[in-house]
């Protein structure tokens, strides 16, 4: 659950703390009242960022390509300095990024990190662009007796 000042929702009991006596929540089923636009557009909206694997050593490249394609919008990159991180660390950068952000949807080109972020987590709704034929990618990384048996996944 996300809080934000826009929901409908105003719990009378919830489990964190929040000092806003007048704070409201975004449920999971809620998100798209933050996201208005069409639900997978090929245009960037006003509010739309870039939260790109890319690390900071690459800004100025990162910048001339967005001019190219007359791309504005604000982009962000890792500040690790890790030449090639590992795609599952890069997919949990991107996933704290966004929430850090105030993101409620991520679109990711790379299906591998759609999974993993969608697996990390799961208050983002994530969208694997899929060359745009958008998937939207759920995903949980806790495997029970419910949804294995005999050793493979139902």
């Amino acid at each position: 659950m996300c809080k934000d000042h826009f929901s409908a929702s105003q719990p009378t009991f919830y489990c964190f703390e929040c000092q806003d006596k007048g704070a409201r929540f975004i449920l999971p089923w809620e998100r798209h009242r933050l996201n208005t636009t069409k639900l997978f557009g090929t245009v960037l909206e006003e509010q739309d960022v870039i939260v790109t694997g890319r690390p900071m050593m690459d800004e100025e490249r990162t910048k001339l390509w967005m001019a190219r394609y007359c791309i504005k919008t604000d982009v962000f990159l890792r500040d690790d300095q890790i030449l090639y991180p590992p795609k599952k660390t890069t997919a949990e950068w991107k996933g704290k990024k966004a929430l850090h952000l105030g993101c409620t949807r991520y679109v990711e080109s790379e299906a591998q990190q759609a999974v993993h972020i969608a697996m990390l987590y799961p208050e983002l709704q994530v969208v694997w662009w899929n060359a745009g034929e958008p998937v939207l990618i759920q995903a949980t990384s806790r495997l029970n007796e419910r949804n294995v048996r005999d050793g493979a996944l139902l």
